[in-house]
């Protein structure tokens, strides 16, 4: 593998993507469309390369035919660069696919990043960090009812994560009233239980899963529900800057604001209470200068951030590869400025 050096003002940009069953590729096609039309601009040329199973298929590529709107097959060019968009930990991890990130590195190609966070990570060097620990609430591993015990002795309302959740998936709810515990999932309520109904409920989530338990922070509502933001930040000329900040507030009696479970899209001036413009773009820079010792290469990152009443701010937690932003300015200046990542690159 060689970088491509025949056309020295045409770049090739390489998106890694699982192959999906009925697909050609894995991800969100409209993304990657804005993408490889927004990359010409700029003298590049967006390949999308798909794994199945680890393995490349033979070199199979597709690239946009801007006039026919359509992903054509072709063969996969050598790289400039390569933007990793798998969505799947466990084809992400499969022997081929790091062995083609470790020819990239031998070739000192550029690619950005690679991997997954892992929550377990993200969480220790958060609550590690001398300014960021002030801004986490307290998170721990909870592996035995004990551990569930002992948080829930401290504080009122706690949150359990699977490190492998996203989109909201993998996250339950646990309040503590006083004599009786309420338990939430993404699709029931479980309300009077004794403290052994609860365990023995969350017994196989445990067992199975490796989970954190974080202080639920009793954050600002707009009409009776919560909401948060979703701060999108990426790494270019030199620093981290804040591409943009939606808000997203939970469905009724929801606890989690992610669109795919029911949370809505708000706008920013639409609330109570925002955070500080300036905060926000420390705090971005903290978090990116972390995940880019701990992960490497990392230029694209998200976190959510909440505030409460007092006008106190919450990092509540950090997601590689973010999704598609469905406001329109963002999204567009998100697109914008990976094009001038890939180009600089």
């Amino acid at each position: 593998m060689a970088a491509n050096h025949n056309n020295p003002e045409e770049r090739n940009i390489i998106i890694l993507t699982g192959q999906g069953k009925d697909r050609k590729f894995t991800g969100e096609p409209r993304f990657y469309e804005q993408l490889a039309e927004t990359a010409r601009k700029r003298r590049g040329k967006v390949y999308i390369l798909p794994f199945r199973g680890g393995e490349a298929a033979d070199g199979k590529a597709f690239s946009w035919d801007m006039e026919r709107k359509e992903w054509v097959e072709t063969s996969c060019p050598e790289p400039d660069v390569v933007y990793n968009r798998f969505s799947d930990r466990f084809t992400e991890w499969a022997d081929p696919v790091q062995q083609y990130f470790n020819e990239l590195e031998k070739e000192k190609i550029p690619y950005f990043n690679r991997c997954f966070f892992n929550k377990l990570h993200t969480s220790s060097l958060l609550q590690n960090h001398r300014v960021l620990k002030k801004y986490y609430p307290e998170t721990k591993r909870m592996a035995t009812r004990d551990d569930l015990a002992a948080f829930l002795n401290k504080h009122n309302a706690v949150f359990i994560k699977d490190i492998h959740g996203s989109q909201g998936q993998g996250i339950w709810k646990v309040e503590n009233n006083g004599t009786s515990y309420t338990l939430q999932t993404q699709k029931q309520q479980y309300k009077g239980l004794s403290f052994q109904n609860l365990a023995e409920l969350l017994k196989p989530v445990y067992k199975k899963k490796t989970l954190l338990i974080q202080e639920g922070i009793p954050l600002t509502l707009l009409n009776d529900r919560t909401y948060d933001f979703r701060v999108l930040v990426h790494f270019f000329a030199g620093k981290w800057h804040v591409t943009g900040i939606g808000v997203r507030q939970a469905r009724n009696g929801g606890y989690t604001t992610h669109v795919p479970q029911g949370g809505r899209i708000l706008s920013f001036d639409s609330v109570p209470v925002k955070p500080d413009p300036e905060t926000v773009k420390q705090l971005s820079s903290h978090i990116g200068k972390l995940l880019d010792l701990k992960f490497q290469n990392v230029r694209e990152f998200s976190f959510d951030l909440g505030t409460d009443d007092e006008g106190g701010l919450w990092i509540l937690d950090v997601n590689s590869k973010p999704m598609m932003f469905d406001e329109r300015e963002i999204n567009k200046k998100r697109i914008n400025t990976l094009a001038r990542i890939f180009a600089e690159a």
